[in-house]
């Protein structure tokens, strides 16, 4: 049982992880932080220029640092579910969940088979 509470931890993970577009969000960040630099080494733009471009662009990635740091919170609340509701229904402790979780060979393998499925799941996209 333990082991489908996990799996079912990890899949409500990554489906909130892809449901909430947490790639994306950061993909945008990094978007802005390279104009940024593009920006401030522009020869042909004065100081008050840049100043207000980099200004601006604070702004920006405080809205997005805030916002991936809800997003990725929802995500392990999403995991944390399952989890939780194991618990109540006696299926599993909470806590032998977490400390099944928080070993070494568990994360490993975990890590791997996500890494292979999400590996197989865009290459099976792409054909």
């Amino acid at each position: 049982m333990m082991i489908a509470v996990v799996a079912a931890s990890v899949l409500a993970f990554l489906i909130a992880f892809q449901l909430l577009r947490i790639v994306p969000a950061a993909q945008a960040a990094i978007v802005t932080s390279r104009r940024t630099m593009a920006v401030m080494n522009d020869a042909t733009l004065d100081e008050r220029a840049k100043e207000t471009a980099v200004q601006r662009a604070a702004l920006s990635l405080l809205k997005s640092f805030l916002g991936l740091v809800l997003r990725s919170a929802l995500a392990l609340v999403a995991a944390w579910l399952p989890i939780e509701l194991a618990d109540l229904a006696g299926l599993v402790p909470a806590e032998a969940t977490m400390a099944f979780l928080m070993r070494l060979d568990v994360i490993a393998v975990t890590s791997v088979i996500v890494v292979l499925v999400l590996w197989l799941g865009r290459r099976s996209w792409r054909s």
